[in-house]
């Protein structure tokens, strides 16, 4: 859920990291304006802080600073065994400390969606805007994640029932794609909408942004951090809808194959202060094709 990202040429913002208290690595990438507002991205699954790439222009020319960290066990950050979605709290606001952070704003893609969600139930004081685009929703409604993208349904199973096997699936995908590119390509294309496969199309032909560049950061380390936030997504979340009680924007797609609609509809059914942005015609890249207005909405409500 939110493997497509484009990323730049590497420099020293791409690959910082710090040391947490309990001794893992904590890795984040910025982009954007530095000395703006900040704005924690957190990426989808499976993806690392390079997806945060996909909003630079937009938050550089809107005077916002974007921090992007990964999750652990993907990209720079340590794997951490029996973690819980809450449990990114703890790594955000030493991340936010150590960048000298007292409030910032979350802006939430795709399967990072339950993340920023556990902030505005957690942390609402230190925030002051929370933004979820295209998120999922949490897997206590009947058959919530049946009908999600085909690579990510297969994946969400088999990190459930045989985690081993989801791995073999991801170390096969990043082979593969790195192989045989084109095929590669073509294979992500496949769960996209119409509308979609247009952006990924642009994606393809802008140097020197690939595509795929996110997704495979993702798994530099192995495949354990993202098969454990593919179980996460569909196991019971550790806190519920209800509890927030702090604003949240939703941005979605009508179109988006990969987290249908509904999701949307049901959190913001469940959530009291939450308003819904629906894109008409849009798919599961809405991150990209309406950065602009996803970054001009957040910069108005935090002025």
């Amino acid at each position: 859920m939110g493997q497509f990202a484009g990323v730049a040429g590497a420099s020293e913002l791409d690959h910082q990291a710090l040391l947490l208290p309990d001794g893992r690595t904590f890795g984040w990438a910025e982009y954007g304006d530095p000395d703006g507002r900040p704005l924690l991205f957190f990426h989808g699954t499976p993806s690392s802080r390079l997806d945060g790439y996909t909003l630079h222009d937009a938050a550089s020319e809107r005077g916002v600073r974007l921090i992007a960290p990964d999750r652990p066990g993907m990209g720079l950050s340590t794997y951490q065994p029996n973690r819980r979605i809450l449990d990114n709290n703890a790594d955000v606001e030493v991340l936010a400390d150590h960048l000298g952070l007292e409030r910032f704003s979350v802006l939430a893609y795709s399967g990072g969606g339950p993340y920023g969600l556990a902030a505005a139930a957690r942390l609402p004081d230190r925030l002051d805007h929370i933004v979820i685009v295209s998120g999922c929703s949490p897997p206590d409604r009947p058959d919530a994640l049946s009908d999600t993208g085909m690579i990510d349904r297969v994946l969400t199973v088999l990190a459930q029932r045989y985690p081993p096997g989801a791995g073999l699936v991801l170390r096969s995908m990043v082979l593969g794609a790195r192989g045989f590119p084109r095929i590669g390509l073509k294979f992500w294309e496949a769960d996209l909408s119409e509308s979609d496969r247009e952006a990924f199309k642009a994606m393809v032909a802008r140097a020197p942004v690939n595509p795929l560049g996110s997704f495979f950061e993702a798994l530099r380390a192995g495949p354990e951090g993202a098969v454990h936030d593919y179980r996460l997504l569909a196991d019971p979340w550790s806190f519920l809808p209800e509890e927030i009680t702090a604003p949240v924007q939703f941005w979605h797609g009508d179109a988006d194959p990969i987290v249908p609609l509904h999701h949307a509809h049901d959190l913001v059914a469940r959530i009291l202060r939450a308003r819904l942005h629906v894109v008409p015609g849009a798919g599961h890249l809405l991150v990209r094709s309406a950065a602009e207005s996803i970054i001009d909405e957040l910069v108005a409500a935090t002025h």
